[in-house]
């Protein structure tokens, strides 16, 4: 698919202790058949709705030691900086959760749309062997150092949970085959991921360490926004991640179907939640260049080093809430704008 940006709006909202939360930009991946959706039955089968909410960061940087040239060994050094939220409230994520999504509906209601309700999706032939997962509660299983949130009272099909919870989906996205099963209902998938820290090393330090061997240093910035990359292990194909909307629609016919992706083209930061702050670590790696002698050889001896620092921030809760809810509103507001020019055409 062709990736193309759209400047859609540039939203900056402000409450009355000064918190901003924008701007707001997205971008489109192009998809295929939307102008049919027009023909389709004015009705949405919210497939996916997720939140991921990070509560702990981390990054780590390494250097093997070896020889050194001109001679003597250089010991290996590995640097782990860790950052945690101090003070987050896993009712409050799903509260906001519940917000976002019931927000949500109503605008797509407000538009004409009816939401097919969960109970028709099963029994159907896109979903058999499937395990069906309730919302309503914050899972750490799906992402490292994040908890994932879906609307209380909603619920959702996915293809297995391993022992540890962690969801499984498909390797092909499904949504177009249930949309066709729907009767071509369209089917929204909804993802919106919420960090609140990233790695903040330049590429010129990095090049320096990489150059001078055997320093390794790891930079890390704190700021709470929503976020426009995937997460690492994932394992659910598609947009996984990235603050997300996708729809699709599935038509009788071969090859008669429709699809599309909205993402946010930059990150939105949100202020005033967490406190802004760079956290940095770095190590040198233990050299030996003289050695010490012995009858008939020298011997050469460096000591490797292992640096994990954990570092925490405050979280001011209800402003944390205000800003995340304020911003996902403004995400989903913008992709209902966007959907509705091909819905009224």
């Amino acid at each position: 698919m062709k990736l193309k940006s759209l400047v859609l709006a540039i939203l900056v909202g402000s409450f009355a202790n000064g918190q901003t939360v924008g701007p707001i930009e997205l971008t489109e991946m192009t998809g295929y058949g939307m102008k049919k959706i027009a023909e389709s039955p004015k009705k949405v089968f919210i497939e996916t709705f997720k939140v991921n909410y990070q509560i702990f960061g981390e990054n780590q940087e390494s250097e093997q030691g070896g020889r050194v040239m001109g001679g003597g060994v250089r010991g290996g050094v590995k640097v782990k900086l860790s950052i945690g939220l101090e003070g987050i409230q896993e009712k409050a994520l799903i509260e906001s959760t519940d917000r976002i999504y019931k927000e949500f509906l109503e605008r797509l209601k407000k538009e004409g749309y009816e939401i097919v309700p969960f109970e028709n999706a099963i029994g159907l032939k896109e979903f058999e062997g499937w395990e069906r997962v309730k919302g309503g509660v914050a899972s750490k299983s799906q992402y490292r150092g994040y908890v994932s949130v879906s609307p209380t009272g909603y619920e959702y099909f996915v293809k297995r949970l391993n022992d540890e919870g962690k969801e499984r989906g498909t390797f092909m996205d499904n949504g177009a085959k249930v949309s066709k099963e729907l009767d071509e209902a369209l089917v929204i998938k909804v993802t919106i991921t919420v960090p609140f820290c990233r790695d903040a090393e330049s590429t010129g330090s990095k090049l320096l360490g990489k150059i001078s061997k055997g320093i390794v240093n790891v930079v890390m910035e704190t700021g709470l926004g929503l976020g426009n990359a995937l997460l690492r292990n994932s394992t659910i194909p598609t947009l996984t991640g990235a603050s997300a909307v996708s729809v699709f629609r599935g038509g009788k016919k071969m090859g008669d179907y429709s699809t599309n992706n909205w993402l946010l083209k930059e990150e939105v930061l949100i202020d005033g939640a967490i406190e802004k702050k760079k956290f940095s670590e770095g190590a040198v790696a233990d050299r030996d260049v003289f050695g010490s002698d012995f009858v008939t050889f020298q011997l050469f001896s460096a000591d490797n080093i292992a640096l994990n620092k954990m570092n925490f921030v405050k979280v001011d809760m209800p402003t944390y809430q205000k800003g995340v809810e304020m911003g996902a509103g403004k995400f989903l507001t913008l992709v209902v704008d966007e959907l509705m020019k091909y819905s009224n055409r």
